[in-house]
C-alpha cells in the first residue's frame, strides 16, 4: 500500500487520549447495568403490586406508588454512584465490560458528587434510545458523552 491509499486519520480519531476509544464496551456496560436495574424494578414492581394492591385505587395504593419511585430512584443511584464510588469508578456493567471511570485530570476515582453528575446527565445522554450520547461520545475528544464533561470524568480500559 502506498502513502496515497492510507486513509487520513480523522480529527476526532487522532485527539483522544490512549484508553479511550472504548465505546462499544460503555455500550456493552450500560445494557448490562440497565437489564440489571430493569430486572431489580420488576421484581420490586411485583412485591409493591402484591403488599400495596387496594381495589378502590384499581391497582397499587398512592402509599404503595410513593414507595416504589422512592425505592427505584434509591436503586438507581445505588447502582451509579454508591457501586462506582465505592468500586473506584465501575458499574456492575462497567466492571464486566472492562473499563471504568476516571478523572480526567489525573486518572484518580471520580467522587460521588461526580458520578451523581454522570447519572443526572444519563437523561441527556440516553435520549432517544442513547442516540443523543452515541452521537457526543463519537464526535467528542477522548470519547466522552455529555455526563463525563460535566462531571471531569473519561472512561478507559480497567
Amino acid at each position: 500500500m502506498t502513502a496515497e491509499q492510507i486513509p487520513p486519520r480523522t480529527a476526532a480519531a487522532a485527539s483522544h487520549a490512549p484508553g479511550t476509544d472504548v465505546v462499544g464496551r460503555r455500550i456493552v456496560g450500560l445494557i448490562v447495568d440497565v437489564a440489571v436495574l430493569g430486572a431489580v424494578g420488576y421484581v420490586l414492581t411485583q412485591v409493591l403490586e402484591a403488599v400495596f394492591t387496594d381495589p378502590a385505587y384499581g391497582g397499587m395504593s398512592p402509599a404503595g406508588r410513593i414507595l416504589a419511585i422512592v425505592l427505584g430512584i434509591a436503586f438507581w443511584l445505588a447502582a451509579f454512584v454508591a457501586v462506582p464510588t465505592a468500586t473506584g469508578g465501575s458499574t456492575l456493567g462497567m466492571r464486566l465490560a472492562g473499563v471504568r471511570a476516571v478523572r480526567a485530570v489525573d486518572g484518580g476515582a471520580p467522587s460521588a458528587v461526580a458520578h451523581l453528575l454522570r447519572m443526572i446527565c444519563l437523561i441527556v445522554d440516553g435520549a432517544v434510545s442513547g442516540l443523543v450520547g452515541f452521537v457526543i461520545i463519537l464526535n467528542s475528544r477522548n470519547r466522552r458523552r455529555l455526563g463525563d464533561m460535566v462531571a471531569g470524568t473519561l472512561v478507559v480500559r480497567s
